[in-house]
């Protein structure tokens, strides 16, 4: 079986659990990268404009005897040359203090010589005061030494790929629910990248810092040109042709060639495409506005989708990439500023289960309230073994009773409050209306009732009389 038709009759569950089966190894890999570095315990920021090294703001492990306060100023091994670090050492994000390629090249070297300098068993630290601290360097970071905002970063990271999948596990015929994916790809890849190289103590190993950040530049480009395409696509198609294909090659193009470093600075290979991308966006947003005034449905889950587009684009570009235009650094927001992504794919999950955005109403909620449900009793479980150190067989007894009793009555709550009744409760009532109902046709009324009752995306009357009921399209379509 090829690979397309393996993926082609794959179920919405298998979908799920695929999706969430690459978020886990995905955040489990940049886990393992961003403890996998040398460590000094310090917590460092640049120094006061005009005054050289680096301000300790806290240190622990082989540094807990530098006290906090404290400036460092120098860094050499035992015989060896003597390092100045500056604060652009520091820069979270360095295509926003080093735009310049030529730049961001001697950043890298910097990078490289620190990383080398971490490396050494032993390390001479030279501090403001005269002293001289010997420390070893430990050969990897503990986890709790990771900041909030690494944290932050995976979960965004995550969270629009599983949103995206989840769209189009139940739409896949809809070109704009395979955009959604794309973004979604590209946000992972975005988000993903810069919480290893963004929160890492002091330096990486320079081809790898490069290779980080040419990731994060091609998520951002890719996620761009996937949101046209999308708009383009939904919830009308603005003419016959496709742009996506065209689109994604030429933003890719883009990062291929920020990546060799083709292009002499960020502003031209990242910033302002993504602007233009933006521009796009707002130009397609009018059309689809103009092309729905007489399709009320398309123009409710239109409002919903653009607010949730823009509400998390616009602050994102205002605060990050337009300051950067002009020369701000703002490279020591963007961790934080990623959560604004988050805004659009909640909002896209709210849209779904509440207003209908793509038709999925409530198949796609209780799909993923399924598969979580499973996902929690088995970290449940797990971590009444490892924490509590229980015998498996309890554990899994105590998972089950804490998800049964607490999980799932809060779920059918919530449910209940986003998405309305089930057609189940409703029954009683429908059968009512269509015994008193004597003007519509059989026909119709046959419709409503599978409607009510089964509340599916699409009805389509067939030809050919059926025996028996029947189940196709991995359980998507019921004949």
């Amino acid at each position: 079986m090829s690979v397309t038709s393996f993926l082609h009759r794959l179920p919405p569950a298998g979908w799920l659990a695929s999706a969430l089966s690459l978020v886990a190894a995905v955040t489990f890999g940049l886990i393992w990268l961003a403890v996998h570095q040398p460590w000094l315990g310090l917590t460092l920021a640049p120094a006061d404009p005009g005054i050289a090294g680096l301000q300790v703001l806290n240190s622990s492990g082989p540094t807990a005897a530098i006290g906090s306060g404290t400036r460092l100023t120098q860094l050499a091994a035992p015989q060896g040359p003597m390092f100045t670090p500056e604060g652009a050492d520091l820069s979270p994000e360095p295509d926003t203090s080093h735009v310049r390629v030529g730049d961001y090249r001697e950043f890298l070297l910097r990078q490289q010589a620190l990383h080398a300098l971490l490396l050494q068993p032993r390390l001479l630290l030279y501090t403001s005061d005269g002293q001289t601290h010997a420390v070893e360097p430990a050969s990897q970071r503990p986890l709790a030494s990771l900041p909030a905002s690494f944290w932050l970063q995976l979960l965004v990271a995550g969270s629009g790929l599983m949103v995206g999948v989840g769209v189009y596990a139940f739409r896949r015929t809809d070109p704009a629910a395979g955009y959604l994916v794309i973004t979604g790809l590209g946000l992972m890849l975005s988000a993903g990248a810069a919480a290893v190289y963004s929160t890492r103590e002091l330096a990486l190993e320079g081809s790898l810092f490069r290779l980080l950040h040419a990731i994060n530049g091609c998520g951002s480009l890719l996620f761009c040109a996937a949101f046209i395409s999308t708009l383009w696509h939904y919830p009308t198609r603005l003419g016959r042709a496709d742009p996506g294909p065209a689109l994604i090659s030429v933003y890719l193009g883009l990062a291929l060639a920020s990546a060799l470093q083709w292009l002499p600075d960020f502003d031209i290979s990242l910033r302002l495409p993504i602007l233009a991308g933006f521009t796009a966006t707002i130009v397609l947003a009018v059309l689809q506005w103009r092309r729905t005034r007489q399709r009320p449905l398309e123009r409710a889950a239109l409002q919903w989708f653009l607010l949730a587009w823009f509400s998390g684009s616009s602050l994102f570009l205002g605060l990050i990439f337009v300051p950067a235009l002009f020369g701000a650094d703002t490279g020591s927001l963007q961790a934080y500023a990623f959560a604004l992504f988050l805004l659009i794919y909640l909002g896209l999950a709210f849209g779904i289960a509440r207003y209908r955005l793509f038709e999925l109403d409530r198949w796609w909620l209780n799909a993923w309230t399924v598969l979580l449900s499973g996902a929690l009793l088995i970290a449940v479980g797990l971590l009444l073994i490892y924490a509590l150190k229980l015998d498996p067989t309890l554990a899994l007894s105590l998972g089950l009773a804490l998800v049964g009793w607490l999980y799932f009555p809060l779920r059918q709550r919530v449910l209940e409050r986003m998405a309305g009744p089930s057609g189940s409760a409703a029954l009683p009532q429908l059968l009512r209306q269509v015994i008193a109902t004597e003007a519509a046709p059989p026909q119709t009324l046959w419709q409503d009732t599978l409607a009510r009752l089964f509340r599916p995306l699409d009805i389509r009357s067939g030809r050919a009389r059926l025996e028996q009921p029947a189940v196709s399209d991995s359980g998507l379509v019921l004949e």
